[in-house]
């Protein structure tokens, strides 16, 4: 089978069930630039800045820790097995987590699914 056919097949499957509207999130001046800052690194710089943060969870925050640690796996997917399974399994557990904290972050359903295809 296609082996993209699957991650759209489950992509499409996953945004189906999803709330029309997501919800509000606050944001503070210290979470936008620590979001902002992380978005222009490469993913294990992100994944530096994102655990010295210190202050209250925000699901924003969880889903970029998941998405840099996604983009570490696909990174590592040819190279070395064993990173690409742990920063799989770190993916999926803080995709999770940020949809615990906000169950209507479409990216992080989204990620989940991705995490499932590459499996």
């Amino acid at each position: 089978m296609n082996r993209l056919l699957i991650p759209m097949l489950l992509a499409i499957a996953v945004s189906s069930t999803l709330p029309a509207v997501e919800s509000e999130r606050k944001v503070t001046a210290e979470i936008a630039t620590l979001l902002t800052e992380a978005a222009k690194e490469e993913p294990a710089a992100a994944l530096k800045r994102i655990g010295e943060y210190k202050g209250e969870a925000h699901p924003l925050i969880t889903l970029t820790r998941a998405q840099a640690e996604w983009r570490m796996s696909t990174a590592a997917a040819t190279q070395n097995a064993e990173a690409f399974r742990m920063y799989l399994a770190a993916a999926e557990k803080s995709f999770a987590e940020a949809l615990k904290q906000d169950p209507s972050l479409r990216q992080a359903h989204l990620g989940l699914a991705q995490c499932a295809a590459a499996r």
